[in-house]
């Protein structure tokens, strides 16, 4: 069965630490998308056991297509060269891991999925599991949802840019909060996402 990795706390040597669980149950459920140069999305249920308890959740699964995929292989050498993370799930999910912890200590209200997961399977290949998210087209907003949606994407463009941190605007998602029913943009695809000048500090 796949294991889930989730990120722990940074020992006294400055280095990350990772924590895997090993899933009792993991089925892909549901095609969500068929996907682009990465790779495809699926829903997947998944067990858990802990002790006497166990626990089951519905998430989504980013899959990375192989390299010879044909998709893949028509990925031009100038999007590689700008997107080094490009199909590549360890990378991306430390990169994420490390912006997350440094949103969360100083507040900057970037938006992500409340879960984010790296899962290494059973033939060693490694995928990316998100929440599930309320995502909606932007092109059936009004013209009031369509600037709340820009101005978001624009405000944590800029964050991250301080950051120097590259994110291009097909990594947001357009959601509707489902508490508030208002209009967010939500980081949810990792694969754009470089660093430009310097790897982010988590400390002030």
């Amino acid at each position: 069965m796949p294991t889930l990795i989730r990120p722990r706390r940074i020992n006294k040597h400055g280095e990350k630490t990772f924590d895997g669980t090993k899933t009792d149950f993991f089925q892909r459920v549901g095609l969500v998308h068929e996907g682009g140069s990465e790779g495809e999305v699926h829903r997947v249920r998944i067990g858990i056991t802990r002790g006497p308890r166990s626990r089951w959740v519905t998430l989504i699964e980013k899959v990375f297509h192989p390299k010879n995929h044909p998709n893949v292989q028509s990925v031009s050498f100038s999007v590689k060269k700008n997107n080094p993370h490009l199909r590549k799930p360890q990378e991306q999910f430390q990169l994420i891991t490390r912006i997350r912890r440094i949103n969360f200590k100083r507040k900057l209200g970037l938006r992500f999925p409340r879960t984010i997961r790296l899962v290494k399977h059973d033939d060693g290949s490694y995928s990316i599991l998100t929440s599930p998210l309320s995502v909606v087209n932007p092109y059936e907003l009004n013209s009031k949802e369509e600037d709340r949606f820009n101005a978001d994407i624009d405000r944590q463009s800029t964050i991250l840019g301080k950051m120097g941190v590259r994110i291009l605007k097909d990594s947001f998602f357009c959601c509707r909060n489902p508490n508030t029913n208002e209009i967010e943009a939500i980081i949810a695809d990792f694969g754009t996402i470089s660093l430009e000048r310097y790897r982010p500090s988590e400390k002030r």
